[in-house]
């Protein structure tokens, strides 16, 4: 076994995997690494299949991601925190709809694999893309005030 993945590593070259991606053959929550704020999210999935899901409305869902955080110099006592919600098409325009919830608060690097949380889907159906902000305050309380824009990590479509 160990022969044929040495040789299937030396097949699959960039080129190749990002054919692979684009034609859907590996999951998308396998791509690049995306900066926000002070996370460096490098995977993400929704119930363990990529990063698009559909959903009756209210249904819980898992999100799963892997991402290293980063501390500021600035400011010294702030914690790092991530802060998840849902944005949804209206008017022409992705729009922050009311909600969301902090998902993480603590200081110093880290790194996270596997982390995972819960999430309740809209009610009311509709595309929408579940979104991120990466806040640097002192508590939760203070980060879910941030006006930060967020940053989609994945989509779902609620029917």
């Amino acid at each position: 076994m160990h022969g044929r993945t040495a040789y299937l590593r030396r097949l699959l070259t960039a080129g190749s995997i990002a054919v692979l991606l684009a034609a859907g053959l590996v999951p998308a929550a396998v791509g690049a690494a995306s900066r926000i704020g002070h996370l460096t999210v490098n995977a993400v999935s929704l119930n363990g299949a990529g990063t698009k899901a559909r959903l009756k409305p209210g249904a819980g869902f898992t999100v799963r991601m892997d991402f290293r955080s980063d501390s500021s110099a600035w400011c010294p006592k702030c914690q790092n925190q991530i802060v998840v919600g849902f944005a949804k098409r209206i008017d022409g325009r992705w729009e922050k709809v009311p909600g969301g919830k902090c998902i993480y608060s603590k200081d110093g690097r880290r790194t996270e694999k596997g982390f995972h949380f819960r999430m309740t889907a809209p009610v009311e159906p509709g595309r929408y893309k579940l979104t991120l902000m990466a806040p640097q305050a002192y508590n939760c309380t203070r980060a879910m005030k941030w006006q930060a824009r967020p940053s989609a990590i994945a989509s779902i479509t609620v029917r």
